[in-house]
C-alpha cells in the first residue's frame, strides 16, 4: 500500500471549531492548529488512511471500559456542535469533558457511522434522545456517571443495537417494568453483548438469572443497587464465559454458590458491602485465573483456605470490615503480584509473617483495628519499592517501628503499643502524612525526620506525633518549611513547644494541636494567621488575655490560666473550660458561634445578654462556675440543643414559653442551683430531649407527666427537690418509651407506689440495639462531658458519657410512696438497679423479682415489707448489692453462695429474720437443711476479703 492520505481542510477547520467551543487548562487539544498542519496527526484524531476523512475522535485519551480519575481538564457549556458536521466519524470519545450539566443533543443520531460512543463522566442530564437508538451499527455505548441522566424505556432503546458488544448506564435513571422480562429478552435484544455495567442505577428486586447467563458475557457489573435475594448455582453455568463479576453494595442474601470459583475464566469477584451475604470459600482450588477478590462487608465464614497463596495472578484482596477471624497466611509471599492486601476491622490475629517482604509490587496495605499483636521484623517493608499507603493503625504491635521504603507516602501506625525512638529510615521529605500518635515512643524528635531534599518539594499534608512518650526541645518553626502542611499534631508528650517567634508562617496549615506542650504565653504567630480552621492549645500554662484578632473556627484553649478574654472573630466553637476566668464579654464578640463552654471558671454575675443574639448557638456549658439571678428565655427559644448550667447559684423559675414556640433542645442540665416554681409543661414540647436534670434545686408542684410523651428522653433525674403529690396518671404504652434511668428520690412525692409509672418503661423490658448511647453523648464536640451521680450498690457513683446512657436504674427512695410492689415488676428484666428505701411500703417482696436477670442493685430497706425474703432472689446472678434492713421480714434467710457474699447490715432491723449472716439461730426441725461447714466458710472468706480489698483502695 502507498502512504495514508492528509487530511482533507475542510475536517481541520471543523477540529478548529470544536477547540474553540471547548475551555482548555491542558491536554491533547493544544497542539491543534500549531506547526502540524496535517490534522490526521494531531493528538487524539483518526483518518480514514484512504480518503483522509476524519473516522475517530478521543478528546481526553481514556480507553473504553478503563477506569480513571478524571480530572476535566477540558470543559465546556455543551458538546461542541461542529462535531455533528464529522459525518463520517466511527469512533468519539468525548468522556471526562464537563459540559455543566447540558443535554445530550439528538443531532449525534447524525453520525450513522459511529460505532463507539463514550460521553461518560460528563455531568450531563436530561432524557437521552430516543433518535440515538437509530445508531444500528454501535458497538460500544457508554453514558456512565454523568448529572442525571434518563432513559423512558430502555428496553425500546437498546432493540436495534444487535451488535452491541459494550453497554455501560452506571448511574442512568431508567424505567423497567419488569427486570425479570427484560433480563430474558435480553440474549435474543442483543445477542453479541459482553460487557453490562448498571452500577447505581437505583434498580431493584429480586435478581434475574438470565442476566448472568448471556451467551457472550464476559463483565456483568450490577453494583450500587438495591438487588435482594440470593445468587444460585444456575446462574453460574460451567459454560459461562464470565471474567468479571461486580455485585457490591446491594442487599443479597444467602450463601454465595461455590458454582462462581469453578467458573473457569473468573478474573474479578466482587460480592463487597452485602451485610447479609454469607461467604466461605471452597476447600479444593479454584481457578488460578483470579485476579481481584472482594469480599469486605460481608458475613465471612471460615478461614482463608491453603490455596489462597497459590493465586499468582492475584491483584487485590479485601476481606475489611467482616468476621474473619483467622491469620494471615505465612506464605502470603507468594502472591508476588498482589497490590493491595486489606484486612482492615476484622478479626485478624496473630503476627505480620516475614513472607510480607516478598510483596514486591504491594503498593496499599490495609490492616487497620485488628486484634494483630507482636514485633514487626525491622526490615520487613524494607524492601517493599512500590509500597505507597501503610495503615496498621489500632492494633497491639509492639517492639520498635519498622524501617519503611522511601516510596510510601501515607503511614499509620497510630493506637499501638510501639516504643523505642523514631528510626532513622522514617524522614518527611517524601510522605504525604505520617500518623505514630497514642503508642509510646521516646526520645527526642529526631533530626533525620527534616533530612533534605528542600523542604520546600516535600509533599507532607498531615503529621500526628501525640500522645506519647517524645521529650526535649522542639521549635515549631522547624516545621514552617514544609508548605503543604495541612495537619499538625504534637499534642500530650513530654515535648516544649518553642511558639516565640512572631513571623512564623504556615501557609496551608489547618489544624493545629498543641495540647499540654509546656507552652506559657499564647504564640504570637497566631493572632493574624488566617487559614488555621482548628486551634488546640488545652492543658498548657497560658496565662493572661486571649488576642482580639484571631480567627479560627474551632478553639479549645481549655485547662490554662487564662483570666479575661478578649475579641474572638468568627468562631464556631469556643472551649475555655478549666481557666480562671472571673467575667464573660458582655459584647457581642462570637458573630457565628455555636458552642461555647466555659465551665470550670469562676465566673461570677448574671449570664451576659448578648447571648441571645447569638443565631447560632447550640451548645452553652456554664457549668461549675458561680452564675447567680435568673436563667435568660432565649435558652429555651434561640434554637439551643445542649443547656449545661449545673453547679451555680442560679434563682427564679425556669423560663415557661408558649406552645407553639419551637424548641431544639436535646439535654437540659440545671443541677444543683437555686431554682424554684414549677417544672414548665413547656419541656413537653422539645422532641429531641434525650438528658433532662434538675436535682438538687427547689422545685415543687407535680410529678411532670406531661414529659411522658418525649419519644427520646433517655435520663430523667429530680432528686432533691420539693416535688409533692400522688402519681396516679395512668401511664400508657406510649410512656417514657426511651427513659433508662429514672431518679425521683428525696422529694415529698405520697400515695401509692407508682406502679403505673414503672411498668410503662418498655426500654427496660427489653434490649433494643436503638438503646444504644445517645449520639449527642458523643459527638457534641471536645469538653463536653455527660455525668450524673447516682445512689448505688451502697455507694454514690458517677457515671458519664456512653457508660451513663447504658445504665438501667430506677430510684424512688426517700419520699412516702405506700402500697405493695406488684407482681409485674419481674418485667423489667433490662433492670440494673431499683432502690425505693425510705418509703412506706408494705406487703410482700414478690417472687417474680427473679425476672430481674440483669439486676446488680436492689435497696429496699427502711419500709413496711413483711413475709419471707422469696428463695427465688437467690437466681439473680449479677446481683451485687442487696439491702432489706429494717423492714418486717420473717423466716430463714436464704442460702445460697450469692446470698453468702451479703453482710448481716443487709438483713438488720428485721426482728423475726434468722440464719447466716445474722447471729440469731433459726429454730431446728426436721425440714430444715442443715448449710454445710464448708460453705459457710466460703462465705466467710469471701466477706473478709471484700473487706481486705476496700482498705487495700480495690473498692469501686
Amino acid at each position: 500500500g502507498g502512504a495514508s492520505a492528509s487530511c482533507v481542510s475542510s475536517q481541520a477547520s471543523i477540529l478548529l471549531r470544536i477547540k474553540e467551543d471547548l475551555h482548555l487548562s491542558n491536554g491533547r487539544l493544544s497542539s491543534w492548529g500549531g506547526n502540524e498542519s496535517d490534522c490526521c496527526l494531531w493528538e487524539g484524531v483518526e483518518c480514514d488512511s484512504h480518503t483522509g476523512y476524519i473516522i475517530g475522535l478521543e478528546l481526553l485519551g481514556n480507553d473504553m471500559g478503563i477506569e480513571k480519575n478524571w480530572k476535566h481538564d477540558i470543559a465546556g457549556s455543551r458538546i461542541p456542535p461542529a462535531v455533528f458536521d464529522l459525518h463520517l466519524l466511527q469512533y468519539l470519545d468525548l468522556s471526562g469533558c464537563d459540559f455543566s450539566f447540558s443535554t445530550i443533543p439528538s443531532q449525534l443520531a447524525q453520525l450513522t457511522h459511529l460505532t463507539h460512543l463514550n460521553l461518560s463522566n460528563n455531568w450531563l442530564l436530561g432524557k437521552v434522545p430516543d433518535k440515538i437508538s437509530s445508531l444500528s451499527n454501535l458497538v460500544a455505548l457508554d453514558l456512565s456517571h454523568n448529572g442525571h441522566l434518563e432513559i423512558h424505556d430502555l428496553e425500546g432503546f437498546v432493540e436495534n443495537f444487535k451488535q452491541l458488544i459494550y453497554l455501560h448506564l452506571d448511574s442512568v435513571r431508567f424505567n423497567l417494568s419488569n427486570l425479570q422480562e427484560w433480563g430474558a429478552n435480553l440474549a435474543s435484544a442483543l445477542p453479541n453483548l459482553r460487557s453490562l455495567s448498571l452500577a447505581s442505577c437505583d434498580l431493584e428486586g429480586s435478581l434475574t438469572p438470565h442476566i448472568f447467563m448471556l451467551p457472550h458475557l464476559q463483565a456483568l457489573d450490577l453494583s450500587y443497587n438495591n438487588f435482594h435475594g440470593e445468587l444460585m448455582p444456575s446462574f453460574f453455568p460451567p459454560e459461562s464465559k464470565l471474567q468479571s463479576l461486580r455485585i457490591n453494595s446491594n442487599n443479597l442474601s444467602g450463601h454465595l454458590p461455590n458454582e462462581i470459583f469453578e467458573l473457569p475464566l473468573l478474573k474479578v469477584l466482587d460480592v463487597g458491602d452485602n451485610k447479609l451475604l454469607r461467604v466461605s470459600l471452597p476447600t479444593k482450588l479454584p481457578t488460578s485465573k483470579l485476579e481481584i477478590l472482594r469480599f469486605n462487608g460481608i458475613d465471612f465464614l471460615g478461614d482463608l483456605p491453603v490455596w489462597i497463596v497459590n493465586l499468582t495472578s492475584l491483584v487485590e484482596l479485601k476481606l475489611s470490615y467482616t468476621n474473619y477471624f483467622g491469620s494471615l497466611p505465612i506464605m502470603i509471599g507468594n502472591l508476588g503480584h498482589l497490590v493491595l492486601l486489606d484486612l482492615s476491622n476484622t478479626g485478624l490475629s496473630g503476627n505480620l509473617p516475614f513472607s510480607i517482604a516478598n510483596l514486591t509490587a504491594l503498593t496499599y496495605l490495609y490492616l487497620r483495628q485488628t486484634r494483630l499483636s507482636g514485633c514487626i521484623d525491622s526490615l520487613l517493608f524494607a524492601n517493599l519499592t512500590r509500597l505507597t499507603y501503610l495503615d496498621l493503625s489500632k492494633n497491639s504491635l509492639s517492639g520498635f517501628l519498622p524501617s519503611l521504603p522511601h516510596s510510601v507516602d501515607s503511614v499509620k501506625l497510630n493506637n499501638n503499643n510501639f516504643s523505642g525512638p523514631i528510626p532513622n529510615s522514617i524522614n518527611l521529605t517524601n510522605v504525604g502524612g505520617l500518623d505514630l500518635s497514642y503508642n509510646s515512643l521516646v526520645g527526642a524528635i529526631p533530626p533525620s525526620l527534616f533530612q533534605e531534599p528542600s523542604f520546600a518539594q516535600s509533599p507532607l499534608e498531615y503529621l500526628d506525633l501525640s500522645n506519647n512518650k517524645f521529650d526535649g526541645y522542639l521549635d515549631l518553626g522547624i516545621f514552617a518549611d514544609f508548605k503543604n502542611l495541612r495537619i499538625l499534631s504534637l499534642s500530650r508528650n513530654n515535648l516544649t513547644i518553642g511558639v516565640d517567634n512572631p513571623t512564623l508562617s504556615f501557609p496551608r496549615l489547618e489544624y493545629l494541636w498543641l495540647a499540654s506542650c509546656n507552652i506559657n504565653q499564647f504564640p504570637r504567630f497566631l493572632h493574624y494567621h488566617k487559614s488555621i480552621v482548628e486551634l488546640n492549645l488545652s492543658e498548657n500554662m497560658i496565662t493572661g488575655e486571649i488576642p482580639i484578632c484571631l480567627n479560627v473556627e474551632y478553639l479549645n484553649i481549655s485547662h490554662n490560666m487564662i483570666r479575661s478574654v478578649g475579641v474572638i472573630l468568627d468562631v464556631l466553637t469556643v472551649d475555655l473550660s478549666y481557666n480562671m476566668l472571673n467575667s464573660v464579654p458582655n459584647s457581642q464578640p462570637f458573630n457565628s458561634l455555636g458552642y461555647l463552654s466555659i465551665k470550670n471558671n469562676s465566673v461570677i454575675g448574671e449570664i451576659p445578654a448578648f447571648l441571645c443574639n447569638l443565631t447560632k448557638l447550640w451548645l452553652v456549658d456554664f457549668s461549675n462556675n458561680k452564675f447567680s439571678g435568673q436563667i435568660p428565655t432565649c435558652f429555651f427559644n434561640l434554637g439551643i440543643r445542649i443547656v449545661k448550667l449545673q453547679n451555680n447559684q442560679l434563682q427564679g423559675q425556669i423560663p415557661e414559653l408558649t406552645d407553639n414556640t419551637r424548641c431544639s433542645l436535646e439535654a437540659l442540665d440545671l443541677s444543683d442551683n437555686r431554682l424554684e416554681g414549677h417544672i414548665p409543661k413547656y419541656l413537653g414540647h422539645c422532641e429531641g430531649l434525650a438528658f433532662i436534670n434538675l436535682e438538687k434545686n427547689r422545685l415543687s408542684g407535680d410529678f411532670p407527666s406531661w414529659l411522658s410523651k418525649l419519644p427520646k428522653l433517655r435520663i430523667l433525674v429530680l432528686r432533691s427537690n420539693f416535688l409533692n403529690g400522688a402519681i396516679n396518671f395512668s401511664f400508657d404504652e406510649s410512656a417514657f418509651q426511651e427513659l433508662l434511668m429514672l431518679d425521683i428520690s428525696t422529694n415529698q412525692f405520697s400515695g401509692r407506689l407508682p406502679m403505673s409509672l414503672l411498668l410503662s418503661l418498655n426500654a427496660m423490658k427489653t434490649f433494643n440495639i436503638s438503646h444504644a448511647p445517645w449520639d449527642g453523648a458523643s459527638t457534641l464536640g471536645f469538653g463536653t462531658a455527660w455525668e450524673v451521680a447516682m445512689e448505688i450498690k451502697g455507694a454514690t457513683l458517677t457515671y458519664q458519657d456512653e457508660v451513663l446512657f447504658l445504665m438501667n436504674t430506677i430510684d424512688l427512695s426517700n419520699n412516702d410512696f405506700e402500697g405493695e410492689i406488684l407482681e409485674e415488676i419481674g418485667d423489667l428484666k433490662w433492670l440494673q438497679a431499683l432502690r425505693i428505701s425510705s418509703n412506706k411500703l408494705s406487703g410482700s417482696i414478690p417472687k417474680t423479682f427473679a425476672g430481674l436477670q440483669k439486676l446488680e442493685s436492689l435497696d429496699l430497706s427502711h419500709n413496711h415489707l413483711s413475709g419471707e425474703i422469696p428463695e427465688e432472689l437467690t437466681k439473680l446472678n449479677f446481683l451485687e448489692y442487696l439491702n432489706l434492713s429494717y423492714n418486717n421480714l420473717a423466716g430463714r434467710i436464704p442460702q445460697s453462695s450469692q446470698f453468702f457474699t451479703f453482710d448481716d447490715w443487709s438483713f438488720e432491723g428485721n426482728p423475726n429474720l434468722c440464719g447466716p449472716p445474722l447471729l440469731l439461730p433459726c429454730e431446728t426441725n426436721e425440714s430444715t437443711t442443715s448449710i454445710p461447714f464448708l460453705v459457710l466458710k466460703q462465705a466467710n472468706e469471701e466477706r473478709m476479703w471484700k473487706y481486705t480489698s476496700v482498705a487495700l483502695g480495690f473498692g469501686a
